[in-house]
């Protein structure tokens, strides 16, 4: 069996990071709160364990402009933090 032939039968799922974009871009404005995306993530088959918020929202701060971190600046600014709790896909 070629390599990728094996790595295409392998159960892989996608990254919290691709899941969460897949929801806010689902949503109006791109936009959403903690708890909205951790419910829209629980329809789906994604295992969201027992600390759902705090990986949603630890994952959404490693790629926030402006997550309040002063010590962490994101690499790769994906999100933008638009009140307590809620969070905007930037363009």
């Amino acid at each position: 069996m070629e390599g990728n032939e094996l790595i295409d039968k392998l159960p892989l799922s996608k990254t919290w990071l691709e899941d969460i974009v897949d929801v806010l871009m689902n949503r109006s404005n791109g936009e959403g709160e903690i708890e909205a995306i951790i419910l829209a993530l629980s329809k789906t088959d994604r295992d969201i364990g027992a600390e759902a918020a705090s990986t949603v929202t630890r994952t959404i701060n490693n790629y926030c402009r402006n997550s309040g971190d002063t010590e962490k600046k994101a690499k790769h600014e994906i999100f933008e933090r638009v009140g307590p709790g809620r969070y905007k896909l930037l363009n």
